[in-house]
């Protein structure tokens, strides 16, 4: 009969991290061996003189970098809207584990913290009305913010609106460039620039030239 020795391991001091006074770092026979917010210290009664076999110290660890993951995202949440795929990098770039990586995100999903469909129609909203880009310049920059590739097909954009911001764009820059005697490249080619389809640009410029004396423009 084989028998196997379990070791215990002790929590020999719990030390308050000095730029961060609600985290704490976890000395298991006197060598640090993890941090852990207050949060986890009083959930899992964390303590000096603890003793801990290597399960329940593996145990304490796995959720420990949990919860600050989590917090990291809440934090980067509470700037600015992020995909999924865009936390998922961020995490990465902390090397926190695959594991941990993904509990955290299901939790953030859950919680519905984090939801890509809303953020979709809210970039698309925003991008529309502030930055006055066209349909593939916004399909471009979600596919590099890491939408799925089926999502973009799936996305709508209103094509008046659309529409509506490309002719104001196109007079715009016509007021600019009026003295240009390549004017009309330049609007084609400002247009395509943010993101309009050019059979859009072609019928924007067409409109134009048809309600502009030919003097004018």
């Amino acid at each position: 009969m084989l028998y196997f020795e379990v070791i215990i391991l002790i929590i020999t001091s719990i030390v308050k991290q000095k730029r961060n006074d609600e985290r704490y770092n976890i000395y298991i026979d006197n060598n640090f061996t993890f941090s852990a917010d207050i949060e986890d210290i009083i959930k899992y009664d964390i303590k000096e003189g603890v003793k801990l076999d290597q399960n329940s110290l593996d145990f304490l660890i796995e959720n420990c970098e949990g919860t600050k993951a989590y917090n990291y995202c809440l934090k980067l949440l509470g700037r600015r809207d992020y995909t999924e795929t865009e936390l998922r990098r961020k995490l990465e770039q902390k090397y926190y584990s695959n594991k941990t990586i993904e509990k955290v995100l299901e939790k953030l999903k859950i919680y519905d913290i984090i939801n890509d469909d809303r953020y979709i129609k809210k970039y698309i909203n925003n991008s529309q009305r502030f930055k006055k880009h066209g349909k593939k310049k916004i399909l471009f920059n979600l596919g590099n913010k890491g939408i799925p590739g089926e999502m973009l097909q799936m996305i709508n954009i209103d094509e008046n609106t659309e529409y509506e911001n490309a002719y104001n764009l196109a007079l715009k820059k016509l007021n600019l460039v009026k003295e240009k005697p390549d004017r009309i490249e330049r609007i084609c080619r400002y247009l395509i620039s943010k993101g309009y389809e050019y059979g859009l640009v072609k019928r924007v410029l067409n409109e134009i030239l048809s309600n502009s004396e030919s003097d004018d423009i």
